[in-house]
């Protein structure tokens, strides 16, 4: 991702091609809970916590989600 040449620019407007959305999967709920709490340490802000995830925004305002990775039968 080039962010050098977009530095302190406006976020994309919608419905533009462009990374609108970002998501990492953890294995389990003790590694999204150390992810959870270093982002915490780091003094960002988590927009929203869930059960198994968490979305917070990144310097773009690009919604990046955490989420525990979990069988389709759950």
């Amino acid at each position: 991702m080039n962010v050098w040449q977009s530095r302190g620019g406006p976020p994309a407007p919608r419905r533009t091609t462009g990374l609108h959305r970002f998501a990492l999967a953890f294995p389990d709920e003790e590694a999204i809970g150390t992810a959870v709490e270093r982002i915490g340490a780091a003094g960002v802000e988590l927009v929203e916590l869930d059960d198994g995830a968490a979305l917070l925004s990144d310097p773009d305002a690009i919604p990046v989600e955490l989420a525990v990775e979990r069988p389709r039968a759950d």
